[in-house]
């Protein structure tokens, strides 16, 4: 089992226009962001046997507050 945690970066939290790059968007980003969770198990079983082996596992993958990335293009 595992856990992993992913905090947004400047530019996502940054809710000041900037990186005026392209003509038709403006990148602004949400100071209410919360960080990323994800959560990850693993579960396997090996036997071996004389004429080969068995294996099986499951696994299993949570995110919560999950960043999405979306644009929207001004006229």
């Amino acid at each position: 089992m595992s856990r992993r945690t992913n905090r947004p970066d400047d530019s996502q939290l940054n809710p000041v226009p900037h990186e005026f790059i392209y003509v038709n968007e403006i990148h602004t980003g949400n100071p209410d962001l919360n960080p990323e969770d994800i959560y990850t198990f693993e579960m396997g079983y090996v036997n071996r046997f004389n004429f080969g082996g068995l294996e099986s596992s499951i696994w299993f993958s949570s995110i919560k507050n999950k960043l999405d990335y979306y644009r929207k293009e001004y006229p």
